[in-house]
C-alpha cells in the first residue's frame, strides 16, 4: 500500500459495516490520496472485525489522486474533489452482493477498468412530506460520484423483478452520492432502466443492507444529483444496448 499525503483512518465515519464502503467513504472524508490493493480494504474491514460481501480479490488497483487541469475544466460549476481509478482483474458478472426482501436480486457486471469524478457539492436541505408534515433534512458534506468511463450495470433476475416491481429492474449505474444527515451515512446508487425511466438505491449502512424502495428523502437527492451524473460522452456498454456481437 502507498499514499501521497494520508491513509484514511482505521475507524469508520457514520458507522459504516460494509469495508468497502468504509474505506472509500474514510478515504473521502480524509481526503487521502494513494493507491492500494484489494488486499489492503480486506486488512482494513479485518481490523474493524467485518467482512466484505465485495469480490476484493479481484481489486488489482484502488487509486485517489487529484485531477488534471483537463479532468477540472469539465467541471466549471463544481469542485472537483479527486479522480478515482478502479483496476479489476478482469471485466466481471458477479452474483448482487445484498438481497432485497430476501430475494438476490440478479448479478453485477462490472468492467475491469473504472475511472469516477469526485465532486464536492456542499451542504442542503431538503424538504419532504411524511405523514401530513413537513420534514426539514438537512445535508453535509454531499459528495457526488460520478461514472466517468467503465460501467456497473444491474442485471435483474425475472422473478424478483416481478415481485418487487419498480423497486427493482436492469440499472445501468451513472453514479453514487454520498453525504451525512447529523452523524448518519446516506448513500445512494443513482441509474437509469432500459427505458431511460431514472431509478436508485438506496444504502442503509449502519446495518449494510438496501432499503427496498428507498426514502423520501432519497427520491429528492437522487433527483437533484442525477443532473450532475449526465455527461454527452457518457453512453452504456454493448451489452445493455444490444449492440454486443
Amino acid at each position: 500500500m502507498s499514499a501521497d499525503d494520508s491513509s484514511p483512518e482505521s475507524t469508520p465515519p457514520g458507522s459504516v459495516a460494509e469495508p468497502f464502503f468504509s474505506f472509500l467513504l474514510s478515504a473521502m472524508e480524509r481526503d487521502a490520496l494513494g493507491t492500494w490493493s484489494g488486499e489492503d480494504v480486506a486488512s482494513w474491514g479485518n481490523a474493524q472485525g467485518h467482512t466484505s460481501r465485495m469480490p476484493l480479490e479481484e481489486i488489482v488497483e484502488l487509486r485517489r489522486r487529484r485531477p488534471y487541469p483537463v479532468e477540472i475544466r469539465r467541471w466549471p460549476e463544481a469542485e472537483l474533489r479527486a479522480m478515482w481509478e478502479m483496476t479489476l482483474t478482469d471485466d466481471l458478472q458477479v452474483s448482487m452482493p445484498y438481497s432485497i426482501m430476501g430475494y438476490h436480486p440478479g448479478s453485477l457486471r462490472i468492467a475491469g477498468k473504472l475511472v469516477l469524478s469526485e465532486l464536492a457539492l456542499g451542504d442542503r436541505t431538503f424538504l419532504t412530506e411524511e405523514e401530513d408534515s413537513e420534514v426539514e433534512h438537512a445535508l453535509t458534506d454531499i459528495r457526488g460520484i460520478r461514472l466517468d468511463a467503465g460501467y456497473v450495470v444491474l442485471d435483474a433476475d425475472r422473478i424478483p423483478d416481478m415481485l418487487l416491481g419498480d423497486n427493482l429492474d436492469d440499472a445501468w449505474t451513472l453514479g453514487f452520492v454520498a453525504a451525512y444527515e447529523d452523524s448518519t451515512r446516506v448513500g445512494l446508487t443513482v441509474a437509469v432502466k432500459r427505458d431511460g425511466h431514472p431509478i436508485f438505491g438506496q444504502f442503509d449502512f449502519r446495518n449494510d443492507r438496501i432499503m427496498r424502495s428507498g426514502s423520501p428523502l432519497g427520491v429528492l437527492l437522487s433527483r437533484w444529483c442525477r443532473g450532475w451524473f449526465r455527461h454527452p460522452d457518457s453512453s452504456p456498454p454493448a451489452f445493455w444496448t444490444g449492440e454486443e456481437k
